[in-house]
């Protein structure tokens, strides 16, 4: 038997398979698969290249805020516990 996802066709509409499976309105783990494979053969059937909204800079100081947000998390906890 062959897998699922060799039959499968581009979906008509994109958008709305972007959004089943953001959502995870699937009634099984078979239309999850089927979904997510049909979305994977529509991008890949017409790709377009990354574009980075942020410098390199705004990335970098984000990680630097998410990083001590979580040390001085994990060090009030030690405190409290």
């Amino acid at each position: 038997m062959a897998p699922v996802f060799q039959e499968l066709e581009p979906p008509a509409n994109p958008a709305r398979f972007n959004k089943q499976i953001k959502r995870g309105a699937h009634r099984s783990v078979k239309a999850l698969i089927a979904d997510i494979m049909s979305y994977i053969a529509k991008r890949n059937a017409d790709p377009t290249p990354l574009r980075w909204t942020k410098s390199a800079d705004d990335i970098l100081a984000s990680i630097e805020r998410f990083c001590q947000r979580t040390l001085d998390a994990k060090a009030a906890a030690a405190e409290g516990g």
